[in-house]
């Protein structure tokens, strides 16, 4: 079943890729204050950088991003 983020910080009007860790336990994004990561059930946040990438991913072990 889809979850809706609803405390995701997505910033309005911009396309948002999203990258699942590869373990599948968190969830990163582009805000509007930089890259933030939310826990797949969206209760957890955190912002990760406040840089912004236009291209990320996880490892392959999920631990980096």
């Amino acid at each position: 079943m889809p979850e809706i983020l609803e405390n995701a910080k997505v910033q309005p009007g911009q396309y948002a890729v999203t990258q699942w860790s590869s373990v599948g336990n968190w969830i990163a994004y582009p805000a509007a204050d930089g890259i933030d990561l939310i826990s797949p059930d969206g209760k957890s946040t955190r912002q990760l950088t406040s840089r912004k990438f236009q291209a990320y991913s996880f490892s392959k072990d999920g631990s980096l991003l």
